[in-house]
């Protein structure tokens, strides 16, 4: 059993929770040289780099009921 982090309210016996994504926000990360290592087939050390990029990150999430999950989406 658990408490609704959006509702409050305690669950029913057996109820599965479900993550709701209550904060979130958009992030930029940097190239990094050489940043993934691995070895090829022919047991050479090959070294790549990791191009960065930007997108939502998740800043804080909760256990919810399935309904009320499904409120806060359509918001």
């Amino acid at each position: 059993m658990f408490n609704c982090g959006l509702c409050g309210k305690p669950s029913q016996l057996g109820e599965r929770a479900v993550r709701a994504v209550v904060d979130s926000r958009w992030v930029k990360h940097l190239e990094i040289k050489a940043a993934h290592h691995y070895w090829d087939k022919e047991g050479r050390e090959i070294w790549k780099d990791d191009p960065g990029g930007e997108g939502p990150q998740i800043v804080k999430e909760v256990l919810a009921h399935k309904s009320c999950a499904e409120k806060k989406k359509g918001d």
